[in-house]
């Protein structure tokens, strides 16, 4: 039931659905969904698991646990504590995507979990279930969940920081304005996700949380929130800058604590490249208009659109009275204008709101006993129309490529939108439906995922190129966060970065065996420059083909 802070004694009498089946049912659908497919079957992808994974092996092979590198050269686009979540499993497990990946996965469902617990206290079991399913089988919060990547923990700070904020919410009667203790809680959390993805995560929690907390006149809570932060943001940033410090001075500090974090896209100048301590593109430039994330509205939010979007504003109408509506009605609002003037933008960073819309999907589950019926018969519907997409999906994808794999996806696909086609509308059955969904995408997942890593993979590649390299010096001019620490990663070793083509060259003509890796974009892989020596080229015919290597052999001139 809702508790009378939330709704008015009309909402109260929301659809009751006793005893924990809800839950352990989105649990089970959500973790098939989320452990079964896209973990597992491929390897790195571009552009953001190569430079996660130079990182961690650069950590497991001893450079140190305080600043990120690439190959020699410090990586300070990112603090480290999303590097040390991935270390225990690489080393426990060796240098395999997969072990890189799971953190990921592990950290998407227990955002899911936090916002299902929350739903459920503020609401009932069965729309607890809506919400994380709701959330869980969004494709966009599928994605990043399957990447190696820092924003999966921002996910999960930013999800786990406003279930802590609602519940304290729920258990604090609307006539104090002091709160009960959730403060520095709260506090603590955000300042953690500094380590993270610098400030992005305090940003898209706290200007919410501001923004509800003066909706709702607790400025006291507020100001003990803000005090509470600075607090303990001092204490975790303190120690990574003084490591910092004694790793690289000022100038580490500067690009770490101003560049990336205060002033996100300040101009470094040379700084970023004194000495080769620190990688080119330390930092990113992502500009854009002002109405970016008007379309990441309908993406995100996908399939669900038709039920989260118009839930959401419906609630935020009827906000008065009620904290968690309040919420909604002032906090989302306040997260899509501060990303939209951020002088930064990219698609991961709107990845938050989906928390908004579970929330909003468990507040439609929670409306009137009188619509339950036809509630129940929307959600069904709905749920109908994304399988039967999904299977269908499935079956041109298998028509395509003709494998038996995206053959047994389509059929697996086709079997549930089939078996939802037989449902009668109840909220039982709607809640089948919505497991069924998340069964369904992981069947299409499934064949889809191996089919792009024959693409998408550098690893045949490197496969090609072992057997060669015993003996040989290994090089690279290549400098970037994408291919560098592929390098490291399927080589295991530190390869040797050269200035120029022309050390390449020098290095080629030497006395001594040498693979010079470059990009296939760059002149020198086209052969065009005079040589001694005849140079053998390894570039593979499968995956991705980014990659060419040049052997010479010294003991035969021309």
């Amino acid at each position: 039931m809702v508790p009378e802070s939330f709704a008015s004694p009309a909402e109260s009498a929301a659809p009751a659905v006793a005893g924990v089946w809800p839950g352990l049912g989105a649990a089970a659908a959500l973790l098939l969904l989320y452990l079964a497919a896209g973990v597992w079957d491929h390897g790195l992808w571009s552009p953001t698991e190569p430079a996660f994974g130079g990182v961690v092996w650069n950590m497991a092979r001893g450079a140190g646990l305080f600043v990120p590198r690439v190959n020699e050269m410090a990586y300070l686009e990112k603090p480290p504590l999303s590097y040390w979540l991935a270390l225990p499993g690489v080393k426990a497990f060796g240098f395999s995507a997969a072990a890189l990946r799971l953190p990921s996965a592990l950290l998407v469902l227990a955002a899911l979990a936090a916002l299902h617990l929350v739903a459920r206290r503020l609401y009932d079991p069965f729309a607890a279930a809506v919400a994380a399913l709701a959330a869980g089988t969004m494709p966009s919060v599928w994605l990043v969940a399957h990447r190696a990547t820092t924003d999966s923990a921002a996910l999960f700070f930013a999800f786990l920081a406003w279930a802590v904020f609602l519940d304290g919410l729920r258990d604090e009667p609307p006539a104090r304005t002091g709160g009960r203790g959730r403060e520095p809680l709260l506090a603590a959390i955000v300042a953690v996700s500094f380590l993270v993805k610098n400030l992005f995560v305090p940003y898209v929690v706290l200007v919410p949380v501001g923004a509800t907390l003066v909706a709702l006149g607790r400025f006291r809570s507020l100001a003990k929130l803000g005090a509470w932060f600075a607090l303990f943001l001092a204490l975790v940033a303190a120690p990574w800058a003084y490591v910092l410090h004694a790793e690289g001075g000022w100038t580490f500090v500067r690009v770490a604590l101003l560049d990336n974090t205060v002033g996100r896209f300040l101009d470094l100048g040379q700084a970023a490249r004194i000495d080769g301590t620190l990688l080119d593109d330390a930092t990113t430039v992502n500009r854009r208009g002002a109405l970016f994330y008007v379309p990441y509205l309908l993406l995100t939010s996908l399939p669900w659109s038709a039920l989260v979007l118009p839930s959401g504003f419906a609630a935020a109408r009827r906000f008065r009275g009620s904290p968690v509506r309040t919420f909604l009605a002032f906090g989302f609002p306040a997260l899509f204008v501060a990303l939209s003037i951020s002088s930064s933008k990219a698609d991961e960073y709107f990845l938050p709101a989906a928390f908004f819309f579970g929330l909003a999907a468990a507040e439609w589950t929670s409306a009137q006993e009188r619509l339950e019926q036809r509630r129940a018969a929307f959600l069904l519907g709905h749920a109908r129309v994304v399988c039967g997409l999904l299977a269908a999906g499935a079956a041109l994808l298998a028509a395509r490529s003709g494998g038996a794999i995206p053959l047994l996806g389509a059929a697996a696909a086709l079997t549930l939108f089939l078996v939802s086609l037989r449902l009668a509308p109840s909220w039982r059955s709607a809640s089948v439906a919505l497991a069924l969904v998340a069964v369904a995408e992981t069947a299409v997942a499934g064949a889809l995922v191996p089919s792009l890593d024959l693409q998408k993979s550098p690893a045949p590649f490197f496969s090609e190129l072992a057997p060669e390299l015993a003996g040989r010096r290994v090089v690279t001019d290549i400098r970037d966060d994408i291919h560098l620490p592929l390098l490291n990663w399927f080589l295991d070793r530190r390869v040797e970065v050269l200035p120029d083509e022309r050390a390449l060259v020098a290095a080629l003509r030497g006395p001594r065996p040498v693979a010079a890796i470059v990009l296939s974009s760059s002149p020198i892989a086209s052969g065009r420059f005079p040589a001694e020596n005849d140079l053998r080229r390894v570039q593979s015919v499968e995956g991705k083909r980014k990659l060419v290597a040049l052997l010479n052999d010294p003991a035969a001139p021309r």
